[in-house]
């Protein structure tokens, strides 16, 4: 049987229609082919509206100033602008735009859905399906359809709008359109049943609070009473392809880590557990490449509890183990801090430079602290001197960060799955660029549209600076100068 999908005949650009529609009627070849006259177009519409280095940037090849612009214009533009910028951004390369265009399409073909059924609706929304799966032809599945009967919901459309023979003769010879295998499911012999959502598998970390009869020990049980309750062990919204998809795309320079995450966590799943778990990793490299801000960046993505401590020139283990009843200070150890927090059971903790942390057998080593809490059978019933009760610690990730393993004792090295990284290279500066951003957003409490705007000459001076091999902490700190010395922000803080 013929292959349905025919993608548009070029035409002149004055025969087709609008640039501004071009997302949902012309496929990534198309469009890819157009884009310096979309480029044109969505300069002429947004001038004025955004600063002049990133409209700059983006018409200039810049993907993720494209998508800049998008987020920027959030709200106050119609869909069809945000969508074309996604398009350019899309048609440049970039793996989120094209992810953000797969959902727009998505969207905009179940709006049609629900307006009614004639025969020019099907036909958009057919034609508005094979796009999105034309978009995701980097073999990634919809994020939206990650549960087994959203997925069957997709493919039973699918048989009813195009023909079952057609998709296994004729879709998977063209280019632009992706193997049978995204379309993940055969349509179910059986209607499948409504869904039901599993509900989270839950765990008591702690039975009780010892010695509650003291006055010491019913403040810690009034603080701490989350703990002995059952608490939820969080999956990962997102499944391992996708979530690795996110991080390579933010950090490509971290593949070895990321492609270490992505096989434990489809492990994980392939043996039935859902939640997040993660073994025990070290991340080796230079200071200043974003160790630390890749461990929390994937706990944005994973949605789980966080905490960091930083071991370096540590003099005791206090700050992890907790400490003891009887002192002013008495604290439960870092990890159920955090569940505390989270209410998650499975949180992931950060240990940074432990190459470099010290202590004595008297007040503690953060590294035998270390040993105990990722041994399997202590952590199960960690014995937390300031609650005074066994503690179910076998949950939580551990991501601990070093510039090099001679600091490192041997028997905690042998628990980690050790990975070395590198820094990002020239043609990184972007992502690491927008990854700074966030950063000082987050740390201004304010979002990254409403920092100053960063004027073309700042903006090459830190390309070079970043081309000639400064570290991105230092960047960072050229970055806050300049933003600083400009003063516009975007509105009044409050």
């Amino acid at each position: 049987m013929t292959n349905k999908f025919t993608p548009p005949v070029a035409t002149p650009t004055s025969t087709v229609k609008p640039p501004l529609s071009w997302w949902r009627t012309l496929p990534p070849k198309e469009i890819t082919r157009r884009v310096d006259d979309l480029a044109a177009h969505l300069s002429a519409v947004t001038a004025g509206r955004v600063d002049d280095a990133t409209l700059a940037a983006a018409l200039h090849g810049d993907d993720m100033a494209a998508v800049t612009i998008a987020d920027a214009l959030l709200g106050t533009e119609t869909k069809d602008v945000l969508a074309s910028w996604m398009a350019l951004a899309a048609a440049r390369g970039y793996p989120f735009a094209k992810f953000a265009l797969c959902q727009m399409l998505l969207g905009r073909m179940a709006q049609l859905m629900q307006k009614g059924d004639n025969t020019n609706s099907k036909k958009e929304r057919v034609a508005l399906l094979r796009l999105a799966l034309a978009w995701n032809g980097g073999g990634l599945r919809f994020p939206s359809m990650v549960d087994t009967a959203g997925r069957r919901r997709l493919c039973r459309y699918l048989m009813e709008q195009i023909d079952f023979d057609d998709r296994h003769h004729g879709v998977r010879s063209d280019p632009d359109t992706p193997a049978d295998d995204l379309l993940l499911d055969k349509p179910p012999e059986k209607p499948a049943r409504p869904a039901v959502l599993p509900r989270r598998r839950q765990i008591t970390v702690l039975k009780g609070i010892g010695d509650g009869g003291t006055r010491e020990g019913r403040d810690l049980a009034r603080q701490y009473e989350r703990l002995t309750q059952p608490l939820d062990l969080v999956p990962c919204p997102l499944r391992p392809d996708l979530l690795a998809w996110f991080l390579r795309d933010e950090a490509p320079w971290m593949g070895k880590a990321i492609d270490i995450i992505e096989t434990e966590l489809r492990l994980n799943g392939g043996a039935g557990h859902t939640a997040f778990k993660l073994p025990p990793l070290l991340l080796v490299g230079p200071p200043g490449v974003g160790k630390t801000t890749f461990a929390k960046r994937l706990v944005t993505l994973a949605r789980v509890g966080y905490a960091e401590i930083n071991a370096a020139g540590s003099t005791d283990n206090r700050l992890l183990a907790g400490t003891a009843r009887g002192w002013s200070s008495t604290q439960p150890c870092l990890p159920l801090i955090a569940m505390a927090h989270s209410g998650c059971a499975n949180p992931l903790i950060v240990v940074d430079e432990i190459d470099k942390s010290g202590g004595s057998d008297r007040n503690g080593v953060v590294a035998h602290t270390l040993l105990s809490m990722l041994e399997p059978a202590t952590a199960r019933a960690w014995p937390d001197e300031a609650l005074m009760v066994p503690a179910d610690l076998s949950h939580v990730s551990w991501v601990l960060t070093a510039n090099h393993t001679a600091g490192i004792p041997a028997p905690l090295l042998s628990r980690l799955t050790v990975v070395s990284v590198g820094g990002p290279r020239p043609e990184h500066f972007s992502r690491v660029l927008l990854s700074l951003i966030r950063e000082l957003a987050e740390e201004l409490e304010v979002v990254p549209q409403d920092l100053p705007p960063l004027d073309p000459e700042a903006h090459a001076l830190l390309r070079k600076s970043f081309t000639a091999g400064v570290s991105p902490r230092r960047i960072k700190l050229a970055l806050r100068r300049i933003l600083g010395a400009s003063g516009r922000f975007r509105r009044l803080l409050h």
